[in-house]
């Protein structure tokens, strides 16, 4: 069975896009707010894994930004409940329905 011309090409776009970021991208030293929420979460939160040193602010669909306005692709997305996006406007209004009857 033959992938529709359009999925090619968004395939392609896509390769072409995480080539240019895995490649360009380097770490940057945390800002201080950044480094304030690290902190806070190192004193009090539970040591379950290694977590990555960016404190996440908001998301949108397919991305996420930190605390000092970067934006990510979220990669996280098969982990726990995220592989519907963020912020999906059909999930929010079954959730605003439903938190409104109990």
């Amino acid at each position: 069975m033959s992938r529709p011309r359009h999925f090619i090409g968004m395939a392609r776009q896509m390769a072409r896009q995480m080539a240019r970021l895995s490649t360009s991208w380097t770490p940057k030293e945390p800002s201080s707010r950044t480094q304030f929420f690290i902190d806070r979460e190192l004193r009090r939160g539970a040591r379950t894994y290694e977590p990555l040193p960016v404190v996440l602010s908001r998301g949108e669909g397919v991305f996420v930004w930190d605390v000092d306005d970067r934006r990510y692709y979220d990669f996280l997305s098969a982990y726990s409940a995220v592989n519907q996006g963020h912020s999906h406007p059909r999930l929010l209004a079954a959730l605003e329905s439903q938190s409104r009857r109990i």
